[in-house]
């Protein structure tokens, strides 16, 4: 009997305790820049003789895609962007502004335009309910105009909100 009551508190405590509990994420931009990247001076980086500092202004790269978080329901709220960059190892989705309801069990997918999120490529676990967060995408795969990320409840089968690009 205590081993099923045990069991009982441990099932409830993973479906209720994202309700009370937030998980913030602020993961840096992951992106190396022509500007921030360059090892060798010049003068444009080449630090200020009377200040010593760089003049080079760090610059975000632009997006290749974007999209922007949509609701699919009441009952879960969801807002931030969805950008994909280029990097050398292939592309990055950076979730920024980001914040959905808590729950279990939250994945990031990639979607393809027509296709059904459970057929889509999960880019992994949800890191966090709010904050800027990254994830690699994988080499093989292409993200074009018309697909989209949504974060989805693997448990449950439920769509929080996507994002199309």
């Amino acid at each position: 009997m205590s081993v099923a009551v045990v069991a009982l508190l441990i099932v409830g405590w993973w479906l209720l305790s994202p309700l009370f509990i937030d998980k913030e994420v602020d993961e840096a931009f992951p992106v190396a820049t022509e500007s921030n990247a360059s090892t060798e001076p010049n003068e444009e980086t080449a630090p200020n003789k009377d200040t010593g500092e760089s003049s080079a202004q760090e610059e975000t790269p632009s997006p290749i895609l974007a999209g922007e978080f949509e609701e699919v329901d009441n009952v879960h709220s969801i807002e931030g962007n969805a950008e994909v960059f280029e990097s050398e190892d292939g592309n990055i989705l950076r979730l920024s502004e980001f914040a959905t309801t808590n729950r279990p069990d939250l994945y990031v997918y990639l979607v393809k335009d027509g296709q059904e999120t459970k057929d889509g490529t999960s880019l992994g676990t949800l890191k966090g309910n709010k904050g800027n967060q990254n994830y690699e995408i994988p080499v093989q795969l292409t993200v074009e105009e018309g697909d989209r990320i949504v974060i989805w409840c693997k448990a449950f089968g439920v769509s929080f909100g996507h994002a199309q690009f």
